[in-house]
């Protein structure tokens, strides 16, 4: 095994994404060897441990590792937080989270002197799954420049609220210090920033707004109609902005209003050409109703709950109850959209027998199908008479 992961070395160190099927073509091709897909799967695995590092053993070099970035960059904040052991004498900890915050990215932020921070994350791959949150911010230039960033376990309330805490003592800012914080509407960021940061006022990001927006409000409209709405610097123009937005979702579009079925189109249509009045199209579609953020709230004292929870008895369906007649149906075609022939009586052209074809006879009936047919070509050059004669 391991002289074919020192042949396959080469090909993996090119093409890291290289599948295990060409590597097997490549190894049949140039040394004639039928090797086994799980054998070369192995050998992968062995070189590109061999060339990247076992991840279990990159964690053990991880203090080593911190260590001379501190060395490399002094004054940097290197933060390694460990799962909680109840036992003080075990040789090993359980990493959970890491926090790096470079001095001299720190110090060129501070000279920036922008109070604007943008916070996200993205997910991890690999056999150790995890979140790296960053915080990045705005230089002369309207640049990205970064700030700190670290790697947690999952993006919550509690991993939010400690790295921004250690942001926060990095910044050399008080509780009552005033920033803006720009992100993408993740749910266990907004309470980690009251915690952290309660004077700090908290803006979305408006190109994450516009892909939500995106599944239900298509085209470049609602697009420009968002971004100029975005871009006010005062509530009476952005409030008037937005009533746009709410007006072009009731009149501009009406397949969000209702818009009449081709049937009531056609007969909508017959009546004005019978020189009946129809009127205007918008007369014959209902009123919309408006979004959640513009319904009065209700004024009834109580407040529903959801019902109770009751498990059905027995293992859930997954496939959906045929309507009658809708199996039978189904099986008088095949996959192709064409009609089966299951079920229909198949005569032998050979034989002259029922249930099977010519393909399948094997000869029944051959002395009665032989008999017939000289009985029939000896009729055929027969006078015919006629019986009254």
């Amino acid at each position: 095994m391991s002289s074919i992961a020192r042949e396959i070395q080469p090909m993996i160190e090119s093409n890291p994404n290289m599948p295990i099927q060409a590597i097997q073509s490549q190894l049949l091709r140039k040394h004639q060897l039928e090797i086994s897909l799980h054998k070369v799967f192995r050998a992968k695995r062995i070189t590109t441990t061999n060339i990247y590092g076992d991840y279990q053993e990159q964690y053990g070099l991880l203090r080593s590792y911190c260590d001379d970035l501190l060395k490399a960059n002094p004054g940097s904040t290197i933060k390694i937080d460990v799962e909680p052991c109840g036992n003080s004498t075990s040789p090993t900890r359980q990493f959970r989270r890491v926090y790096f915050c470079f001095a001299s990215m720190m110090r060129g932020f501070k000279m920036i002197g922008r109070p604007l921070l943008g916070v996200d994350g993205c997910f991890m791959k690999g056999p150790f799954p995890g979140q790296i949150l960053s915080v990045v911010g705005i230089d002369g230039n309207n640049s990205i420049y970064p700030v700190c960033y670290a790697l947690v376990e999952a993006e919550t309330t509690q991993t939010c609220k400690w790295f921004l805490q250690l942001l926060r003592d990095d910044l050399g800012c008080t509780a009552n210090s005033c920033f803006t914080f720009i992100g993408d509407r993740q749910k266990c960021l907004i309470p980690a920033m009251l915690a952290v940061f309660p004077n700090a006022e908290h803006i979305f990001c408006l190109r994450h707004i516009h892909e939500n927006m995106k599944s239900k409000w298509r085209g470049d409209l609602y697009k420009n109609l968002l971004w100029s709405a975005g871009r006010k610097k005062s509530i009476p123009y952005f409030n008037k902005a937005m009533e746009e937005i709410k007006t072009t979702k009731r009149a501009m579009k009406w397949d969000l209003t209702g818009m009449p079925c081709i049937q009531a189109v056609a007969a909508i249509w017959d009546m004005s050409r019978n020189n009946i009045d129809v009127g205007i199209p918008e007369d014959w579609m209902d009123e919309p109703i408006n979004g959640s953020e513009m319904w009065t709230p209700s004024e009834c004292p109580t407040t529903l709950i959801p019902p109770k929870h009751h498990t059905q008895v027995g293992r859930p369906k997954k496939k959906r109850k045929k309507a009658y007649g809708e199996k039978e149906l189904e099986q008088e075609f095949d996959k192709g959209g064409k009609m089966t022939r299951k079920g229909s009586s198949i005569k032998c052209g050979k034989c002259g027998n029922m249930g099977h074809n010519v393909r399948s006879c094997k000869g029944q009936g051959g002395e009665q199908s032989t008999a017939s047919q000289e009985s029939h070509t000896a009729t055929q050059g027969a006078p015919i008479y006629n019986l009254h004669e």
